[in-house]
């Protein structure tokens, strides 16, 4: 009996580290693949083939939209953004190819055609386990979304980004409301207040929740620790956008309650000091 049961132990671990090794195996080839998108890319433009290099570099975005690598697209994608901008500024055939791939994700998210497109089948069903039609729908045109932010980002051609993302509200505002996140920075940086205005409703709320985010994540990673210029520029951008939208007495006290933080050099919010005096400060 003690003889059954330890066998049958024995074979529960030896499957576990079967399925431990499996997962890490598919990461490592997940990783790889990734990285040797970057460096094969890297040496076909070393070569001056940038037919090649332009080929590895699409077949990768391509990848993130196939495989379970889509659920990162945002972060991952970025890691190939300079080598596609160098490919195509040195290579104009690469840049019709870019052109054309941009139209045909501009007409799938436009008009929800999106059948010619696969999609990473396992990100979808953590998503959405029921597997409801339109939600499933939803979540593969954020995907595309997401891979024209970062063509157009290529391209520089985001003012064309902001005119699809308009359309996108239009059309399918739950799916906008997802890829706020995605379009802040060109929006901010591009002063289009109006559209912010959609998603920010309360601007100390949103300060609040930037802060605490910027928090979690200097104390997550080593690297922000030392770096007081961590999310200043969101962090300015929220300010802009306050006083853009008339909220001059919240944006004061939100200028207040930066310069108490001990982790945010004063010297990066000057321009915001005539907002609030000591004067004002004490009598308050």
């Amino acid at each position: 009996m003690k003889t059954t049961i330890r066998f049958v132990l024995i074979l529960i671990i030896i499957f576990a580290l079967f399925l431990i090794y499996k997962k890490y195996a598919n990461n490592k080839e997940e990783n790889t693949i990734r990285q040797a998108s970057f460096q094969v890319a890297e040496q076909y433009m070393r070569d001056g083939d940038y037919d090649k290099a332009f080929k590895e570099i699409d077949a990768y975005y391509k990848y993130c939209l196939a495989s379970d690598y889509g659920a990162s697209l945002g972060v991952r994608g970025s890691f190939a953004l300079k080598s596609l901008q160098k490919i195509i500024e040195n290579y104009p055939e690469g840049r019709k190819k870019l052109d054309q791939e941009c139209v045909d994700l501009e007409s799938a998210i436009k008009n929800g055609n999106i059948n010619r497109y696969k999609f990473d089948e396992q990100y979808l069903q953590s998503k959405n386990p029921q597997r409801k039609e339109e939600i499933d729908k939803e979540i593969k045109i954020g995907m595309l979304f997401e891979t024209l932010v970062f063509f157009n980002k290529a391209r520089k051609m985001e003012q064309q980004t902001i005119s699809i993302f308009e359309k996108l509200e239009n059309a399918n505002s739950a799916v906008a409301q997802k890829e706020w996140n995605m379009m802040k920075e060109i929006v901010f940086r591009e002063k289009r207040y109006d559209i912010a205005s959609h998603y920010i409703k309360d601007l100390d709320k949103t300060y609040r929740q930037l802060m605490v985010n910027r928090s979690k994540m200097i104390k997550e990673n080593p690297i922000f620790q030392k770096d007081k210029t961590f999310m200043v520029q969101s962090i300015k951008d929220l300010l802009d956008f306050g006083l853009a939208t008339n909220q001059k007495t919240t944006v004061k006290k939100l200028v207040k309650d930066l310069l108490k933080q001990d982790d945010i050099n004063p010297d990066h919010f000057k321009q915001y000091m005539n907002l609030t005096t000591k004067k004002q400060n004490d009598a308050e």
